[in-house]
């Protein structure tokens, strides 16, 4: 915001202004830890809004999220570090050409969001030790503190049953699946 404002974009500044300020009324919700899945993704969008000003031309995104899951509660700040990831560790280093994909609707008696990136992938390595991280409950160096926390966040919420998979996507980039229940 600042930059903008010293570069003389002053409409540029106050978007980001009013995107932030959204962005932080939504993240606040009234001292609530779940709220509707509508008020997550208002929020990523907000998040995704900021990040196209910071990195603009690096990356595009998408979001098919069934509009009857909305009002569905979901753990706080559930997604939002998942699209940082994805845009951070998977669409930066890329350069351009970069695509998020956020889709989510039922599935069976559950709520499945799915987070999908053309970055530039994972290496075997790094992504078994992602998976073994959140299959054990262990917090291993580099196995991805943020992922993990948001993994033991919708397991103390929802269940063991319930959480982060992680897996590479069919093409290029990374697919992070968030399973949560109908939670009213």
């Amino acid at each position: 915001i600042r930059g903008a404002i010293a570069l003389g974009k002053y409409e540029e500044a106050y978007g980001m202004i009013g995107n932030l300020a959204r962005f932080f009324q939504l993240a606040l919700s009234h001292g609530d830890e779940k709220i509707p899945i509508a008020d997550e993704m208002e929020m990523i969008e907000k998040y995704l809004e900021l990040m196209s000003i910071i990195y603009p031309g690096q990356f595009q995104w998408k979001i098919n999220v069934d509009d009857a899951i909305k009002p569905f509660l979901i753990a706080k700040f559930t997604l939002q570090p998942l699209v940082e990831n994805a845009i951070q560790h998977g669409i930066r280093p890329k350069g351009e050409n970069g695509t998020l994909t956020i889709t989510g609707s039922f599935e069976d008696d559950d709520i499945s969001i799915y987070i999908m990136d053309n970055g530039i992938g994972i290496d075997e390595k790094r992504l078994q030790g992602l998976q073994n991280s959140l299959s054990s409950g262990e917090i291993r160096q580099g196995a991805g503190y943020g992922i993990k926390n948001v993994h033991s966040r919708l397991q103390m919420f929802y269940g063991m049953r319930y959480g982060l998979t992680i897996n590479r996507a069919e093409i290029e980039g990374i697919v992070v699946k968030v399973l949560i229940p109908q939670d009213v």
